[in-house]
């Protein structure tokens, strides 16, 4: 239960790093 937390976290967090990416280099 907690590895399946931990990975939905890191795998927001990956996301959350690609929106920031797109919108800084457009």
């Amino acid at each position: 239960m907690i590895s399946i937390f931990v990975s939905h976290l890191t795998w927001m967090i990956y996301l959350s790093d690609v929106l920031i990416l797109a919108t800084a280099y457009p």
